[in-house]
């Protein structure tokens, strides 16, 4: 009668014995989102808005989704992005691209010290 959930970004550094079957029945995983995920994030944060509704969200929905690299971001990492424009989606449009381009360099940069 108890459910129990185990997250990890390692899954192959699980000791196989916490991981076989009968102890681990389920097992998803959370990819990054797809442009499509990101489109759809951006026109829910802004459902309520005032400044941009219907056929204009969905434009802007579309706009956003091509200007996020496919699958190179988590929906957290995008939804924390349009909360810091929360307000203004017009904004969120304009800021992306170079949101997009510091996030990469940051991976970046992650990736060439790790390899060190």
């Amino acid at each position: 009668g108890r459910v129990l959930i185990i997250t990890t970004n390692h899954r192959e550094e699980f000791d196989p014995a916490l991981i076989r079957a009968g102890c681990v029945d389920h097992e998803v995983e959370f990819e990054n989102a797809a442009q499509e995920a990101t489109q759809e994030l951006f026109k829910r944060m802004y459902t309520n808005s005032t400044l941009v509704t219907g056929a204009a969200l969905n434009r802007m929905g579309k706009e956003l989704s091509k200007k996020v690299p496919d699958k190179m971001f988590s929906p957290a990492e995008i939804q924390g992005f349009l909360l810091m424009w929360k307000k203004d989606p017009r904004k969120t449009l304009n800021e992306v691209g170079a949101w997009v381009e510091g996030i990469k360099e940051i991976k970046e940069i992650g990736s060439t010290l790790l390899q060190v």
